[in-house]
């Protein structure tokens, strides 16, 4: 298992627990409507290699939903200092950390 501890940056490909299909991750603290309770997920990311499709869907799921990371995105100081900051932003942000059901992660 390679899971680092900070969040995970822009472009990095990984798989989930209950996954097979690799997700690239698009976006962190993604807000999300979960009928009606508004929430985030640490990302949402889109299936790798093919990219958002006709459904303009992305998949959520959470830091500790990861199983692997294949790839790495790009990292510079500004990253660095988003990774250690994130647990107290999102705190700060006043929203619910949600969580899917399992059989939801792709």
């Amino acid at each position: 298992m390679n899971k680092p501890e900070h969040i995970l940056p822009i472009g990095t490909v990984v798989l989930t627990e209950t996954g097979e299909v690799p997700l690239m991750i698009i976006s962190r603290a993604s807000l999300y409507d979960d009928n009606g309770e508004i929430g985030y997920f640490d990302y949402a990311a889109v299936p790798y290699p093919e990219g958002m499709g006709n459904d303009n869907e992305y998949l959520f799921f959470n830091h500790e939903d990861i199983a692997d990371v294949i790839y790495f995105g790009y990292i510079n100081s500004h990253e660095q200092i988003f990774a250690e900051q994130y647990d107290e932003l999102v705190k700060e942000s006043g929203y619910k950390k949600l969580t899917l059901d399992p059989s939801q992660i792709k």
